[in-house]
């Protein structure tokens, strides 16, 4: 309820200067505000982990602190998480990414070393992949992990470590190499007590295991890495959305690719219900994609009211995937022809469902997504074979 009349405070404080206006902002001396914002770098992760409505709120603070008294070295947090808010909640990408970009640029001027492991997270984990390949998130996020075992930041450096695993994941590495570096870094991360990174994991670690066949459930998420009754539970009983928005996008992910589609969508669908927990998630297309492919094999056995509604999501999904895509085609278009390609399959139209394939295959594979390239050949051929 606070986040329209809050936002609308902070923008009017911002009014017409553009974010390389605020880099120019005179740098604060006063000790009290240096350390209030430090402070509040501290407490956001619990807030959108805990509290998801009370973390904008904090940003806001941030925010209106660092342009009403000047910057200080937390301020580069302030305007990186406000990015994500941007990117994540407003649909904002160009300009979400310019202030991470000035974030980036307050960093280096102030030499602010104690929170450069947060503000890596945030924009590496949370914004870049608005714009950029997932695969360029890799080494600043494990330059975040590095610097946040250096200045004893190790929450935001093992959340840093978090994302490095999660993007190998999403990148399609192959499986034995990403097994590895999942296995060393939950190494380092229990040694450091990290174990919220961990279990965040925990998800995309199973998911490589079941994928080898290291699994004698290969579409439920129990193994080595973790068993899904028991973490989502823990989640559950700690009011913890992220960790559940996690194991219920990659089981049905996982479902999917199994074939096992009632269980895909029933965990899709769980997993909508906590979409306000991943704010600028990267998981969130990934939803998106996997739950339009799932209501499309819905609509080829519904009818009438029913397959209205079931194409009218479909559809709307799509309209998100295509303003990703326009903004990071290299990570979000072949994503988005699939999906087309699909729902003209589901249509009868046969010639544009040929040309999407093929535009989903060639983009998939020009971007190194094989695992999504694998897809869109495995749904061609089946069509062709129909």
């Amino acid at each position: 309820a606070d986040f329209p009349p809050a936002l609308a405070q902070i923008k009017a404080l911002i009014g017409d200067r553009q974010p390389a206006d605020l880099a120019n902002l005179p740098h604060t001396q006063d000790p009290l505000l240096c350390e209030t914002l430090a402070l509040l770098v501290k407490i956001a992760p619990v807030t959108y982990l805990a509290a998801p409505p009370l973390f904008p709120l904090i940003v806001f603070k941030q925010m209106e602190l660092s342009i009403t008294y000047g910057n200080a070295p937390a301020s580069a947090f302030g305007y990186s998480t406000y990015g994500m808010i941007l990117c994540g909640v407003l649909g904002e990408l160009d300009l979400g990414y310019e202030y991470a970009q000035l974030a980036l640029k307050l960093l280096s001027e102030f030499n602010a070393r104690e929170f450069e492991a947060a503000v890596l997270m945030v924009i590496y984990r949370f914004i870049s992949h608005w714009k950029a390949h997932y695969r360029k998130s890799l080494e600043p996020l494990q330059e975040g992990f590095r610097v946040g075992l250096e200045t004893g930041d190790l929450s935001y450096g093992g959340y840093c470590s978090h994302g490095y695993c999660l993007r190998l994941y999403l990148t399609g590495w192959e499986l034995s190499e990403t097994e590895g570096e999942l296995e060393r870094s939950n190494e380092m991360l229990e040694a450091i007590a990290q174990s919220n990174s961990v279990n965040y994991s925990r998800p995309y670690w199973q998911a490589v295991l079941n994928l080898q066949g290291k699994s004698d459930l290969p579409h439920r998420l129990v193994g080595k890495a973790m068993n899904e009754e028991s973490l989502t539970l823990y989640y559950q009983n700690a009011k913890n959305g992220s960790g559940l928005w996690g194991i219920y996008v990659t089981k049905a992910t996982l479902c999917y690719l199994f074939e096992e589609f009632d269980e895909a969508l029933s965990a899709s669908t769980a997993a909508q219900q906590y979409l306000s927990a991943a704010t600028s998630h990267p998981l969130i297309p990934i939803h998106c994609f996997y739950n339009s492919l799932l209501q499309l094999l819905e609509a080829e056995k519904a009818e009438g009211d029913k397959l209205s509604a079931t194409l009218e999501i479909v559809r709307e999904n799509q309209k998100k995937m295509k303003r990703w895509g326009d903004s990071a085609p290299m990570n979000y278009l072949h994503k988005f022809y699939i999906v087309e390609a699909e729902y003209h399959r589901v249509m009868g139209k046969k010639a544009e469902a040929i040309e999407f394939y093929n535009s989903a295959i060639a983009l998939a594979k020009e971007n190194e997504y094989i695992q999504e390239e694998a897809i869109a050949n495995e749904l061609a051929a089946k069509f062709y074979l129909n």
